[in-house]
């Protein structure tokens, strides 16, 4: 299957795998970003910075609670 994001091959494949890395964004393309570092071996630091500055929320089942 080809890669759906092409400049992947060409930009991925030159960051040293050791490297801190900054993604601007936290959304799914970061995502892909950092699963794409993962799968190419990546063992550095990897931050997210959301464009926002407020990092996203979890999303959770909710949990009963009693008073």
């Amino acid at each position: 299957m080809d890669d759906p994001y092409p400049w992947h091959a060409r930009t991925l494949d030159r960051v040293p795998p050791d490297s801190s890395i900054a993604v601007t964004g936290s959304g799914p393309t970061a995502v892909d970003i950092v699963v794409s570092l993962a799968a190419r071996g990546h063992t550095g630091p990897i931050t997210l910075l959301p464009r926002s500055g407020v990092p996203p929320h979890v999303w959770q089942r909710p949990v009963a609670h009693r008073p």
